[in-house]
């Protein structure tokens, strides 16, 4: 046998070997695909036979709404504008979105990257933005106390922590008082004010 045909005869298995792992990657990559089939065509006979299936169908539709172009285009680049470490475009594009759509989840974005930045008035008005779509939010909540403490408002960040405690069960009266104790030029009375109805 000569070298040639050996080279042939050897590479053969490792076509098949090669084909075969394509193949079942293939397969493989269809499997979601089917599930996902079978979960919707579940859904819409769920519908037909229970009415409070159909309810959250219809609930579950409208929360996967689909995105404006304008909107997914500008998040797009805010996305990418972040992975470029140009945060500030970032926020600007994430703050302009959030107050345009309302969007609790964008407005939770815009708020995280102004935080990350050390942006204040991009994070009091990305927390104003969320506190408003999701007021039950305790995270929106708690940042919207966070907010209004950095700002000295304490009769306001003292409401949103027991807003915050209500919805949670979680005190962070210690965290408020300690803010409040150690902030530069911070007015001891307008604290000791708010927290004299407690």
């Amino acid at each position: 046998m000569t070298p040639e045909q050996e080279q042939t005869r050897s590479a053969a298995p490792k076509r098949q070997h090669i084909l075969k792992a394509i193949l079942s990657l293939s397969v493989l990559s269809l499997l979601p695909g089917c599930s996902m089939m079978q979960t919707q065509a579940d859904q819409a006979r769920g519908a037909t036979l229970n009415p409070a299936v159909a309810a959250t169908t219809a609930e579950t539709d409208e929360a996967t709404a689909p995105i404006p172009k304008d909107t997914l285009y500008s998040l797009m680049v805010a996305e990418f504008a972040g992975h470029r470490h140009q945060y500030d475009v970032a926020m600007d594009l994430y703050l302009q979105q959030a107050a345009r759509t309302g969007d609790a989840g964008i407005a939770e974005r815009a708020l995280r990257i102004a935080q990350y930045t050390g942006n204040n008035p991009g994070v009091a008005e990305a927390s104003t933005i969320w506190l408003a779509a999701d007021p039950d939010d305790p995270a929106a909540v708690q940042s919207a106390a966070q907010v209004a403490l950095a700002q000295q408002d304490y009769d306001t960040s003292l409401r949103y922590y027991t807003r915050f405690y209500e919805l949670t069960g979680i005190g962070q009266f210690d965290f408020f008082a300690a803010t409040a104790a150690t902030t530069k030029g911070a007015d001891m009375a307008a604290v000791l004010q708010s927290i004299r109805p407690f």
